[in-house]
């Protein structure tokens, strides 16, 4: 975790090859002893703000880092989190090679994009709104064969690859998948802790 300032915020434009709404941090060495940044693999993860009402929200979603870097120009490229890029090669799309940013000097930190909630708030409420096109299964379990069942308290549903997981539980229980709709139930996988349960 880390604590950051929100610097910029940022439209992409058609050369940055991506489209999307941006929230712009930077890491330093100037920010302080809780700073912090993202990096490689990091992609998705949130990032909060402390409203005015005093609720933490989600306000943006890890899309990417200043990270790729070389020790010169014809060098082999590495990933890395660093407060000071003075001295490193950065690609530069604009140009199509690897340079030493000119804005080294005055400003060596780096910098993390995190995609913008706010932008896409009309969007991810028409999700919420949205019924699903078919009756999502349930998982249930119970400690006896006979029941009774409940719906399972944590447990994850993907309705495109038609996967139910959830984490192996403590002592002996039962589980049965149920839904408004006939589907086929295949047998469940067990790998890591996770129970699988397919479906089609």
């Amino acid at each position: 975790w880390g604590t950051n300032r929100v610097e910029e915020l940022y439209e992409a434009q058609p050369s940055d090859g991506i489209t999307g709404s941006f929230l712009i941090a930077y890491f330093s060495n100037r920010g302080g002893a809780d700073l912090g940044t993202v990096t490689v693999g990091d992609s998705g993860g949130g990032a909060f703000i402390k409203d005015t009402d005093g609720k933490w929200k989600l306000a943006g979603v890890n899309f990417a880092v200043e990270g790729q870097f070389r020790t010169s120009a014809d060098a082999g490229d590495f990933s890395a989190a660093v407060f000071d890029r003075r001295g490193f090669y950065e690609f530069d799309n604009l140009v199509g090679a690897w340079i030493l940013d000119p804005t080294q000097s005055s400003e060596p930190r780096t910098a993390m994009y995190l995609t913008r909630i706010s932008s896409y708030v009309d969007w991810i409420q028409a999700q919420f709104d949205r019924p699903p096109d078919a009756p999502w299964p349930h998982l249930e379990a119970a400690s006896s064969v006979d029941g009774p069942y409940f719906e399972v308290a944590a447990y994850s549903l993907h309705t495109g690859t038609h996967r139910i997981q959830t984490a192996v539980p403590t002592g002996t229980q039962f589980f049965r998948v149920t839904s408004d709709t006939l589907f086929q139930l295949h047998p469940p996988t067990l790998k890591d802790g996770i129970l699988t349960f397919t479906y089609e």
